[in-house]
């Protein structure tokens, strides 16, 4: 997956002086400067352009087989957990895919028999010029509860894509396309894990699609019912745009859910400006350190220079009354980044313990943990790799038993820093159902050695793994001077695997983390002033509980 930047996305001379503090003004100008920005019919017609072949259909649906038969490690579980056949569907599949008259059907298909894996680490990208487009309103909008009630509130409003005056910043949304607001975002979060995580990922879908993860808008527009802030209900048709843009820099999947809409109404880099941090006054004057961590880059430059930045963050709040840690919407990245830091704001003055990683057992994740060393050292293997995984995976497919046995993924020593001093005071880690993948390991290692959680949501979002693209996987053999398990895809199309588990260890031991998520151990409802106001509310909800600890 590949991050969005405003760099990226204001291409041109202009984007440079665009990138960073620019006033939404601006980024309209360029934006409507930029020829990549089209109607989503204009789209769909040049896609269109672009038909695979029956082969090439055929190809994409062998090789999905290849990946989830050998490499995919949740497949059993998923099957009984969700009643779902994934491999018999894609073989009937294979059978009708030189039939389809045209691609957007069968993509539609081939997204929808991934989607009920309820597994976002594990997906089908379709080809080109899919995979570089992402489609958007131009709003967002979120949940909070007022009133004793949830409400639906634009809280970011792209004010020259829109006509309507009275469509501003606050309004609450009360319909979509004629259907209450819920039942909208329950159709579009299909893949989450937990239903919190579904709840999120529809929230962020009504207005955002990364067309290479999700499937096309049904329709042009969409059809909103509004309430003002003087109570009138109002409706107003609002076209999806698609902006084509090249991508520069990496991360793990859920991301780029919320990273759009970030570009476009943050001012901030997210490649670059991952951790921001500030002071946090309460109403009665205390001061608390506030870090939100917006993801873990993936693969990181330079490690080190994170984890540097992270410590140096923690620094200038020691003499706060406490540490508040924000990981809402953190799509992942790396898992050795976030279980690094751990060590600096967990509460145990013992020794951390990393996570563990196992394989399922399939001849397919054997051959990959017998190529060399030098080959597949990405992996995490231990140094000498026929003394972990490779015998326990032989000797599960000798027993046959699922599962191999389940080792560290970051090293002990990176783990634990000679000499590291812990934060001196009270920590608590924020999450919601958007906190996905490495994000949920920092927040499990966080737990299990004793921190507490405040969550938006009762669980993060369960995903719990590591994942390879297909051509990475099939780059791993070639290397070794092997020939891929799978063949060449056609027109840039893809797929991504989630091919290693995770188990929890201390206070959370015997716990996963997919289709399970983080739990919390206290709860905020999101206010209008949260969500309007840069979470204060839920900031001085975590004050009050550190002034407890």
């Amino acid at each position: 997956m590949r991050k969005l930047t405003r760099r990226t996305m204001l291409a041109g001379a202009a984007a440079t002086a665009a990138t960073a503090l620019a006033p939404i003004p601006g980024l309209h100008r360029f934006a409507k400067a930029d020829a990549c920005i089209q109607s989503l019919k204009d789209f769909l017609v040049a896609a269109d352009q672009q038909q695979l072949t029956g082969a090439d259909r055929e190809t994409i649906v062998t090789q999905a087989i290849k990946l989830l038969d050998g490499f995919y490690c949740h497949l059993p579980i998923k099957q009984k957990l969700y009643n779902v056949d994934p491999l018999g569907r894609l073989r009937q599949l294979q059978i009708r895919a030189a039939q389809f008259n045209s691609d957007r059907p069968f993509h539609a298909e081939m997204m929808e028999i991934f989607t009920e894996l309820h597994d976002m680490h594990t997906r089908y990208r379709p080809p080109t010029p899919y995979g570089s487009a992402h489609a958007f309103l131009p709003f967002r909008v979120e949940a909070c509860k007022e009133d004793g009630r949830r409400k639906y509130i634009a809280t970011l409003v792209l004010d020259n894509f829109i006509t309507q005056p009275t469509f501003v910043r606050g309004v609450e949304i009360l319909q979509w396309n004629g259907d209450p607001i819920e039942q909208a975002i329950a159709r579009a979060g299909g893949e989450g894990a937990t239903l919190d995580a579904r709840n999120a990922v529809g929230l962020a879908r009504l207005t955002y699609r990364a067309l290479q993860l999700q499937a096309v808008p049904d329709a042009d527009t969409v059809r909103v019912r509004y309430r003002t802030d003087d109570n009138r209900e109002l409706d107003i048709e609002i076209p999806w745009k698609v902006w084509s843009v090249s991508n520069d820099c990496s991360i793990c999947t859920t991301a780029q859910i919320q990273n759009f809409g970030n570009f476009l109404f943050a001012p901030y880099n997210l490649c670059d400006d991952v951790i921001k941090s500030e002071t946090h006054t309460t109403p009665n004057g205390d001061t608390f350190g506030y870090i939100r961590i917006y993801s873990f880059p993936m693969p990181p430059a330079d490690p080190d220079q994170f984890v540097q930045k992270f410590r140096s963050a923690i620094a200038q709040f020691t003499n706060a009354k406490g540490l508040i840690v924000d990981v809402r919407d953190n799509g992942g990245g790396s898992i050795r980044l976030s279980e690094r830091i751990v060590q600096w704001v967990a509460p145990t003055p013992g020794a951390i313990e990393p996570s563990k990683l196992y394989f399922r057992a399939t001849q397919a994740a054997l051959d990959l943990c017998q190529l060399p060393m030098s080959v597949v050292g990405g992996l995490g293997l231990p140094p000498d790799g026929s003394t972990a995984w490779v015998p326990s995976i032989q000797r599960a497919l000798q027993n046959r038993e699922p599962f191999s046995d389940a080792f560290h993924y970051t090293a002990d020593g990176d783990a634990n820093t000679s000499g590291r001093q812990p934060f001196p005071r009270p920590v608590i880690v924020v999450t919601d159902a958007l906190t996905f993948s490495s994000a949920e390991f920092f927040a499990a290692g966080f737990k299990d050695h004793g921190g507490k959680i405040l969550g938006v949501h009762e669980t993060t979002g369960g995903g719990g793994a590591n994942f390879r693209q297909l051509t990475d996987l099939g780059k791993y053999f070639t290397d070794s001077g092997m020939p891929s398990p799978f063949a060449a895809l056609p027109n840039g199309a893809g797929f991504q695997v989630a091919f290693r588990r995770s188990k929890r260890v201390g206070l959370g031991a015997g716990k996963e983390i997919e289709d399970a998520g983080v739990e919390r151990d206290f709860a905020h409802e999101m206010t209008r002033d949260d969500l309007l106001n840069k979470n204060q509310d839920l900031k001085n909800h975590a004050a009050a509980l550190l002034a407890q600890m």
